[in-house]
């Protein structure tokens, strides 16, 4: 005979069974089990990604879209700026080895340097493993191996390209020139387009000398992003092509005084797009600038913008369109959180992009729609923009180019090109004095960064 003490002890054990029994055996809807309560409560794993973009302009939506979704890892954006003070700091951080987890590079040199140093993960694992298509993502060839290894995956389709005052084109009764022109068809246009003297001048053209170098640009589109070498690895600056770029830039500096004089551009470091905008120039090299053009707030205006790609050096012959990919993102290879690392740069250069869309940026994933970029461009004030060039520009076929990263000496042999055009242009130092002093130069440094 079972005593009532007995039975309600019975009872006892059998519900504490069942509640362990189902505590076990709960599920979800999709049919796995339940984690234990303590997975709940784990702390997110924190990822830090450095980037040169001012915050405002993307990344801070970038971060807010990926931490709503994506509450068990949650990533913080660190600005540097895209300079030599920013890049030393970026370094600083990275041969440290804290505080950087993923980080966008925009400079290839820099980014090989950082790559011989150690301090980059190759991707080639994280790739193969989730079978993440480069050339269906990004385009065939787009996206560089570099010593047999994958250290970056492409966000940005860094097409270069020049703005034009259609308007200003209007008035002088030019049409807008071909995709296909030319650095001498610029020279030409930039002289019909100046007008006016003094605080009432208009320039022709603007070329940003403080964050790049109109000879460079020149020579990489014909040449391609080793136009200091020859094949034989010495310096390329005994090429007649560079007597043809060093004429042009004095023609229209010195005779045609066309374009915003060199030595203003370092001094007073004109904002180009604020040059532009304000009527003061008619045509800017730097088509990312174009995110400025809707914005009637900071800069009001009227007239419509074009945009072309950027120049060749000869007629008929076809050229490079810069490095063609852009916002390098790459792991620090001293993160402790590689693989949640990898998640974001997979997110980030396909659907996570769509924020950096409105501030001049395009995508470099091939299946985001060119339309949205054009939509996101030109916002709510199409009427300041030439529509169908604005499309060519975005669709065109372009030939892009990498350096070779066995020459070692790139960034001195950029420092000396700098140098020499200072004293060529402000110091009335002779076209073959200078051409022969870059050369000289030139295989001085490069025969020790061999060493």
């Amino acid at each position: 005979m079972i005593t009532k003490k007995r039975a309600v002890s019975a009872a006892a054990m059998l519900l504490s069974a069942m509640l362990a029994v189902s505590g076990c055996t709960s599920s979800n809807s999709d049919g796995q089990s339940a984690k234990a309560p303590s997975a709940g409560n784990k702390a997110p794993i924190k990822l830090k990604i450095w980037g040169g973009t001012p915050e405002e302009n993307g990344p801070k939506q970038v971060v807010e879209n990926w931490n709503k979704a994506h509450p068990d890892i949650q990533v913080e954006y660190v600005r540097f700026v895209n300079d030599d003070a920013g890049n030393t700091k970026l370094d600083t951080a990275l041969y440290s080895g804290k505080d950087v987890d993923i980080f966008i590079g925009y400079e290839p040199s820099l980014r090989n340097k950082r790559i011989q140093a150690g301090v980059v993960e190759p991707l080639d694992d994280y790739i193969k493993k989730d079978n993440f298509d480069l050339a269906g993502n990004f385009g065939k060839g787009n996206t560089e191996i570099i010593n047999g290894k994958t250290y970056y995956v492409p966000a940005q389709k860094a097409i270069d390209g020049i703005l034009i005052n259609k308007n200003a084109l209007d008035e002088i009764g030019e049409k807008l020139p071909s995709a296909d022109w030319t650095w001498e068809d610029v020279a030409t246009l930039a002289k019909k387009l100046t007008k006016g003297e003094g605080e009432n001048k208009r320039y022709g053209f603007l070329f940003d000398y403080a964050k790049a170098s109109f000879e460079n640009t020149m020579a990489l589109s014909q040449l391609g992003a080793d136009y200091q070498y020859k094949p034989d690895g010495t310096s390329a600056f005994d090429n007649p092509l560079w007597k043809d770029i060093f004429s042009l830039q004095e023609r229209m500096e010195k005779v045609d005084k066309s374009t915003y004089p060199y030595g203003d551009v370092l001094t007073s470091k004109p904002a180009p797009d604020q040059e532009f905008l304000k009527g003061k120039v008619a045509m800017i090299w730097g088509a990312f600038l174009i995110r400025s053009v809707k914005d009637l707030q900071k800069y009001p205006h009227d007239f419509v913008t074009a945009v072309l790609p950027t120049p060749h050096m000869t007629k008929g012959q076809p050229g490079f369109n810069g490095y063609g990919m852009q916002d390098f993102l790459s792991i620090s290879s001293n993160s402790q959180q590689k693989q949640a690392a990898w998640e974001f740069i997979k997110w980030y250069s396909t659907d996570g992009y769509e924020p950096m869309v409105p501030f001049g940026r395009v995508p470099a994933w091939t299946k985001f729609d060119v339309n949205k970029v054009i939509e996101a461009t030109a916002g709510e004030n199409k009427q300041l923009f030439d529509l169908p060039s604005v499309k060519a520009y975005y669709t065109g076929d372009y030939r892009f180019t990498f350096p070779n990263d066995s020459n070692k000496a790139r960034p001195e042999l950029a420092k000396l090109l700098k140098e020499e055009t200072e004293k060529f242009l402000l110091n009335n130092q002779s076209m073959d004095n200078t051409i022969a002093n870059l050369k000289k130069r030139a295989d001085e440094f490069i025969k020790a960064a061999n060493k």
